[in-house]
């Protein structure tokens, strides 16, 4: 069973790489943090790998400049498995989405399936 503070600092890590505008900082965040066969889906987009969450990632920062994503309330871990919630800011740090995440991790903590559903506005 992975251990619960290992998973919240890797979605730390994970939060704090979409949030970083420099590639080789985000390559950091997400080395452990994210599995190198993780995946990332929301209904947008499937990304399968880490280094496709990196391209994605990047994608991100080219069409939405200046935007972040930001926690909202506490990360919850079960075994290994969690949800959080999180908001994506607008440059003037106006709150542009809402989402909640649920995803699972392996044995060492690392995340193996991230998944976000947008509420509705």
């Amino acid at each position: 069973m992975a251990n619960t503070d290992k998973i919240t600092e890797s979605i730390q890590r994970y939060g704090a790489a979409w949030n970083h505008t420099d590639p080789e900082q985000r390559r950091a965040l997400l080395d452990g943090a994210f599995a190198t066969s993780g995946v990332f889906s929301d209904p947008l987009s499937y990304v399968e790998g880490r280094e496709a969450l990196l391209a994605h990632i990047q994608e991100f920062h080219d069409t939405k400049p200046g935007c972040s994503f930001t926690f909202d309330g506490d990360i919850n871990v079960v075994r290994s498995h969690h949800r959080f919630r999180w908001q994506l800011l607008t440059p003037d740090g106006a709150v542009a989405l809402t989402a909640t995440n649920f995803g699972e991790s392996d044995e060492a903590g690392a995340l193996t399936l991230m998944v976000d559903f947008f509420d509705q506005r």
